[in-house]
This record gives C-alpha cells, structure tokens and sequence, in this order.
C-alpha cells in the first residue's frame, strides 16, 4: 500500500508485496525479466542500440532474440531513442525484420508501437502508452498485479 495516497512514485512495505508461485517470468527468455526494470550499458558502439531494438522486435512480433531467445508473451512495445536520426532507426528495423521474415510494409507489426525522436515530458510518454495500449507492469512499479493501460 502507498504510504501516502497522494504521492506519484508508489511505496509500500516489502511485507506488503504479493508473492507468486513462479516469481520468474520472462520478457525475453534468459536475457531480460518480465518486470525488470535496467539499463544496457557498455562500451560506445558495441551494439547496445541494436540488442534494444531486437529485443523490442521481438517482444512485439513474438519472434525469437538475437535468433535465439524466445519473447513468450508478445506485445505492444514503446520504444525511446534520443541519440540515433530516424531514417537510421527505420533501416535498423527494416533489416531485423527483413531477416526474420516480416515486411513491416505489408504486416505492420501488429502488436507493436515504435516511437522515436526528441526528449519527450513523462506525461507525453504516459499520453502515447495510453493511447497506442501499451501493457505497463506494475510489479516494477511495486504493485502486485499486471493491467493492460
């Protein structure tokens, strides 16, 4: 429970977490949790940007990572990217999706929203995550169950 209901960050008290019969789900199997919330870091150009663009052409065709790693429950996915110009982005996609077997032309990932470009404000974000239907789970906001926004 929030400790204070009108705070905007949740807090509760760990003893207060539901726990599950099988905590461990998978966003993407063996790379990334379901509810995991971090960072992927390393070196400047060691295709940090490429693994977060595949791991989100997974989860939102529900075709296999890196060609190896299922995305078991696919969806819509929000992706932000400040750093690359669009067109760069778009061939990026283009080409994973060529290699997987998906013509974004003609089967415009259905399940999926990619967003790109400037630095938007949170509420800009939490507008596109509303209006494109875009699942957010709570268990990395501390909640205990999963809503579809």
């Amino acid at each position: 429970m929030p400790v204070n209901g009108e705070q905007t960050l949740p807090v509760v008290r760990v003893g207060e977490i539901k726990s599950e019969e099988n905590p461990q789900r998978w966003l993407v199997e063996g790379l990334w949790g379901a509810s995991s919330v971090g960072v992927i870091g390393g070196a400047p150009k060691c295709a940090k940007t490429w693994l977060g663009l595949d791991m989100a052409l997974s989860v939102a065709t529900g075709t296999a990572c890196l060609g190896k790693y299922a995305a078991p429950e696919p969806g819509p996915v929000l992706v932000y990217l400040a750093e690359d110009a669009l067109p760069i982005v778009r061939e990026r996609i283009e080409g994973m999706a060529r290699h997987r077997g998906i013509d974004l032309a003609i089967e415009p990932v259905r399940n999926a929203r990619l967003f790109f470009g400037g630095r938007p404000r949170r509420d800009d974000l939490e507008v596109a995550v509303d209006l494109h239907g875009i699942r957010i789970d709570d268990h990395a906001a501390g909640f205990s169950s999963q809503r579809q926004r």
